[in-house]
């Protein structure tokens, strides 16, 4: 699982960084890949430990919360569009999409998450 982790790969089609972490049913990121750093401004080890909802800004956290809890309710993926706050640059426009792991037992009831950045949000 580290290595999925740490891959964090760069899209080079479409130039975009890929943030992908594990996050814990409690909503704390468990494992963060090194491109939160140029996404986000956060290095791994800043994001680790931290409440991944403590980042979403408030006009899109319901929504955020309500696919968070659905997915353990049900085991269903979502795709879903927020904004997160990078460190220096106020908030940014993810397109996340997020799925239930498990790893002989060591990351079962876990989210596998992976976003990128994107510019134009879809409207919904």
């Amino acid at each position: 699982m580290k290595t999925l982790i740490h891959r964090g790969k760069t899209n080079k089609s479409s130039n975009y960084a890929e943030l992908v972490a594990v996050i814990d049913k409690n909503g704390v990121m468990k494992n963060a890949s090194p491109s939160h750093l140029s996404v986000l401004g956060y290095t791994p080890e800043e994001c680790e430990g931290k409440l991944v909802f403590d980042m979403v800004h408030p006009g899109n956290l319901s929504e955020v919360l309500t696919r968070f809890i659905y997915m353990f309710e049900t085991s269903q993926s979502s795709e879903i569009e927020f904004r997160a706050m990078h460190k220096t640059k106020g908030w940014i426009w993810l397109k996340t999409k997020a799925s239930i792991i498990s790893d002989e037992g060591n990351c079962e009831g876990h989210l596998l998450v992976v976003s990128h950045e994107i510019e134009n949000p879809s409207k919904n």
